[in-house]
């Protein structure tokens, strides 16, 4: 009988391989995906606790009524806070605290009005917000803090003199999360 040679069927391995190879493909794409993603989050986090300046068309200057007593507010984690105090003729006291990544001057427009009407208005700039100490804006966690020290400072300083004075403040960040976090501790009233 003859002998018959088969041919050795090459399907196997070239299958095997293209299966290794489609694997190292998805495996690669899934760890660049993974590291696109770290990246993205890096960089928006960044940007979330270190958010760019504001620049508005109004400064202190554009309201020649405004006559501030600098301020420094020393808070509970030992972050200085730098502010304005604007006298005014009422015994009434009105804190205004700027936005999310803000400073003081978004709350110039208000100071005036308030001012204007006679409150005695303070205002300041957030933690991570120059000329105020901190590294990182921290979405309000510790900005309720930072408001709760605000707020015993114009207690302490700003109340004696003028006894029965009542105090407010209008937060201009977003969802107001400071406000959340004092609201049943200070009641609006200082004294």
């Amino acid at each position: 009988m003859p002998r018959r040679f088969y041919a050795r069927s090459t399907a196997g391995p070239a299958r095997s391989l293209m299966k290794s190879r489609i694997l190292s493909g998805v495996i690669g794409l899934s760890f660049l995906s993974l590291m696109a993603l770290g990246a993205i989050g890096w960089v928006g986090s960044e940007r979330a606790l270190r958010p760019a300046y504001p620049r508005y068309e109004w400064t202190l200057a554009t309201y020649p009524d405004l006559h501030p007593e600098p301020i420094r507010i020393g808070t509970q984690n030992k972050v200085f806070l730098d502010g304005r105090f604007f006298p005014g003729d009422r015994r009434s006291l009105v804190i205004l605290a700027s936005g999310y990544g803000d400073t003081q001057d978004q709350m110039l427009p208000f100071a005036e009005f308030l001012h204007q009407a006679g409150f005695n208005v303070l205002t300041y700039n957030s933690r991570a917000r120059a000329p105020s100490g901190g590294e990182y804006v921290t979405l309000g966690v510790l900005e309720q803090r930072d408001l709760l020290s605000v707020v015993g400072y114009a207690a302490a300083s700003r109340c004696r003199s003028k006894p029965n004075r009542r105090s407010g403040y209008l937060d201009g960040r977003l969802g107001c999360p400071s406000q959340h976090g004092t609201r049943s501790t200070h009641q609006g009233s200082c004294g």
